[in-house]
């Protein structure tokens, strides 16, 4: 007798355990899971790129007007003498 007749003749039917069908779906089901997560936090990191810039923005813009704004105080303003 073959290996495989012996293992099928000393096999018992509800011996437990899972159907390959069963390993399929759980695999299947599994990968959908990590895909979703990784698609989840691809999507995040982007936004998280993309709300560090905008405040990088943000901060220059607020630094470019607070040096106007301290350009402007000190600017004296001169009056001719006919307006004095």
């Amino acid at each position: 007798m073959s290996p495989i007749n012996e293992f099928q003749a000393t096999r018992n039917p509800r011996q437990p355990g899972f159907t390959l069908i069963e390993v399929l779906a759980a695999v299947f089901l599994t990968s959908m899971v990590i895909t979703f997560a990784v698609s989840f936090y691809i999507d995040l990191a982007n936004l998280s790129q993309r709300a560090i810039a905008r405040t990088r923005e943000n901060l220059q813009a607020a630094s470019a007007l607070d040096r106007i704004g301290r350009d402007l105080a000190n600017t004296a303003f001169w009056l001719k003498a006919e307006e004095a």
